[in-house]
C-alpha cells in the first residue's frame, strides 16, 4: 500500500506547482 500513497504524495506536490 506505499504505491498508492507514493502517488497521491507526487499529485499533491504537483498541485502547489
Amino acid at each position: 500500500m506505499q504505491e498508492i500513497e507514493d502517488a497521491e504524495m507526487k499529485s499533491s506536490f504537483r498541485v502547489i506547482p
